[in-house]
């Protein structure tokens, strides 16, 4: 059964305006118009499938981010004058070496149009999530009491692989049909 999305979305957008209206004539904020969780949840639900055939790009786009991301600043200890990056964190390594090779293993079954290779990217992508979480705790931790100043790539490497384990979750494939 095909369910036209514009149409949800006009009949919901109809729905909210008359909640709207109701809201104005008891003369309540504008903020109390939102709608009731089951109506968003209507919403998400029809849809989310039009969004899911694009996850394989925007993992593979979100893996390339990553992999920019690598090379600009992570964090900046003032103390001894260093700017820690994921290819230059003087005593930590290359905590980004890892999330480049791993990023490019999951760009590579984004691309895999089959079901193992979903699978596994899940996992990979599992792993890359965890490294993530991993540099962002030591990077920024404070030895000593000597605290880095956080820059926007640790932030960005961290949301770009929870982005990257949501599109891995979210594959779009077609299954082969079962003969009856």
């Amino acid at each position: 059964m095909f369910i036209n999305p514009a149409y949800n979305v006009n009949r919901v957008s109809g729905f909210l305006n008359y909640c709207c209206s109701l809201q104005a004539q008891i003369k309540q904020p504008r903020w109390h118009c939102l709608p009731p969780f089951p109506v968003l949840l209507y919403i998400c639900a029809h849809n989310f499938y039009n969004y899911m055939k694009y996850s394989q790009s925007i993992g593979v786009v979100a893996v390339l981010a990553l992999i920019g991301v690598c090379f600009i600043p992570w964090a900046y200890v003032a103390s001894v004058n260093i700017t820690i990056t994921g290819l230059h964190a003087g005593d930590f390594g290359k905590p980004g070496l890892m999330a480049i090779i791993f990023g490019c293993v999951n760009a590579i079954l984004f691309a895999t149009p089959k079901i193992w290779a979903k699978r596994t990217n899940v996992f990979i992508a599992a792993i890359v999530l965890s490294w993530s979480i991993r540099n962002f705790i030591v990077i920024t931790a404070c030895p000593g009491g000597d605290c880095p100043q956080k820059e926007a790539g640790i932030y960005l490497q961290a949301l770009l692989s929870f982005i990257i384990l949501i599109m891995a979750l979210l594959p779009k494939i077609e299954l082969p049909k079962e003969e009856s």
